[in-house]
């Protein structure tokens, strides 16, 4: 919704305000009603678009700045054991087992994404 909706929004209010685009578009201006109407849109616009960038940005340093860009860049995260058990009643996976591979020292496994 935001790089079809907003971004779109943020181009076509941004142009609606300049004074040059209104000969070669006029149809802007009655779409969103005159200036100071795409001003208002556009500044909402914007701050919606700023406000999902900081949410995403905090969301990714919370949950572990090194490792979600360490994902994204190489398609492998971490998991860190925390050396608890899983209770006798949790389901377990049926079918061949696999068997696990050795880790470097110092990591604790690393999984595809």
């Amino acid at each position: 919704m935001i790089f079809f909706v907003v971004v779109p929004l943020i181009v076509l209010t941004g142009l609606t305000m300049s004074s040059t685009i209104d000969t070669p578009f006029p149809w802007l201006l009655t779409i969103f009603g005159g200036r100071q109407a795409a001003r208002t849109i556009h500044c909402i616009a914007c701050f919606t678009f700023v406000g999902f960038i900081v949410v995403h940005v905090v969301e990714v340093i919370l949950t572990g700045f090194f490792n979600n860009i360490r994902s994204m860049v190489t398609g492998w995260f971490v998991i860190k054991h925390e050396g608890k058990k899983l209770p006798a009643s949790f389901p377990r996976r049926s079918g061949p087992q696999r068997t696990p591979v050795s880790t470097p020292p110092g990591l604790h496994s690393l999984r595809p994404c």
